[in-house]
């Protein structure tokens, strides 16, 4: 039988797996705030008063190394959601959150297209076998 904090989680990862779809899709639109921050806002209009969604997906350096990501998700300005990555609480099922971050990062940044023309541009130097 599934504990509600399984299901806690379950519905968590489904969340982050959601944003990264709708991501991808461009469905949702993510603005850079600099440094290692990114946000986007979505409004529900279907409500009256309408509500105001707002994500914040960070990058926050923990060591050497190592890094956390974290995900927050905020309803008219009040704290709503909050996962971090790793494997989630209950059920050591990934969260995604990093891979979110990786797929907003390479949007938003255009990190994609910056690396292809790097490439590009070093594979056309000449050298002693050309």
């Amino acid at each position: 039988m599934t504990s509600a904090l399984e299901l806690q989680d379950l519905y968590s990862e489904v969340f982050v797996r959601e944003t990264i779809s709708k991501t991808n899709a461009c469905g949702i639109t993510w603005s850079h705030l600099g440094g290692n921050q990114f946000q986007a806002t979505q409004v529900d209009t279907s409500v009256d008063p309408n509500v105001t969604y707002d994500f914040f997906i960070t990058k926050t350096q923990t060591g050497n190394t190592t890094f956390k990501y974290t995900f927050d998700t905020k309803k008219d300005a009040v704290s709503l959601i909050s996962v971090v990555n790793g494997p989630l609480s209950y059920t050591d099922r990934d969260s995604l959150v990093k891979e979110l971050y990786e797929i907003v990062e390479m949007t938003v940044l255009e990190m994609d297209s910056k690396l292809k023309e790097t490439i590009r541009f070093v594979q056309q130097i000449p050298d002693c076998r050309t």
